[in-house]
């Protein structure tokens, strides 16, 4: 093989490597999205105009388009994008409401949407349930304080029944000791007059022996 051979295949194997490393950094370019279908938020048509369906959230101003998984939020004076909402934003997700919009960036249309949706009125709603919750916290405590308050007095109302109980045995127990010890003196009353009755009816029977005629 001459030279000049050896030069042109030497030129294409370095094109080819050159082609192949070319390729596989490009696979880590960021790819775009695919098109979403007619109906969702692209159309392909320059001389009609897209609509995108967001979900806002007023009291929080927050825009979320569910089918492309973002959220738009106004932080540190400017509007910023992600699929997650930071830390500090914490939106209630049954208080919104669904609008179309012009374009893929809906914070262009913010001064509109907040004449249309004040953040004051959803402002003054959240203080107002912030209060009913209070209010609902404040009387669950009273009813918790009376439960437990009722739970003392119980307790003590046992306690004094017991001590009641406690001291009507003791006094039962008394009663009885006493009762035990009269009829233990009655019995000994009554066994001490039976032996002095006992005697006597010796002695008189010994008197009426010795008063018989030829007693000696």
């Amino acid at each position: 093989m001459s030279l000049h051979c050896k030069k042109i295949s030497l030129l294409i194997s370095a094109i080819l490597v050159i082609s192949t490393m070319a390729g596989c950094r490009a696979r880590h370019f960021p790819v775009p999205p695919p098109p979403i279908p007619r109906g969702g938020h692209y159309d392909n048509q320059p001389h009609r105009v897209s609509l995108y369906r967001y979900r806002y959230f007023p009291r929080e101003q927050v825009y979320y388009d569910s089918n492309r998984n973002i959220y738009f939020y106004f932080s540190n004076n400017v509007w910023l994008s992600g699929p997650v909402l930071p830390r500090h934003i914490h939106i209630d997700i049954n208080n919104y409401v669904t609008m179309e919009l012009e374009g893929p960036n809906p914070h262009l249309h913010h001064k509109d949407v907040t004449k249309r949706y004040p953040q004051r009125e959803y402002e003054k709603e959240r203080r107002n349930e912030e209060r009913r919750e209070e209010k609902a916290d404040r009387r669950d405590d009273k009813r918790d304080q009376r439960q437990e308050y009722r739970g003392e007095n119980g307790d003590r109302r046992d306690d004094k029944r017991d001590q009641r109980q406690e001291y009507r045995g003791e006094k039962g127990e008394r009663r009885d000791d006493k009762k035990d010890k009269r009829k233990k003196y009655r019995d000994e009353n009554d066994e001490e007059q039976n032996n002095t009755n006992g005697e006597r009816q010796n002695d008189q029977e010994d008197g009426r022996g010795s008063s018989r005629p030829g007693w000696r």
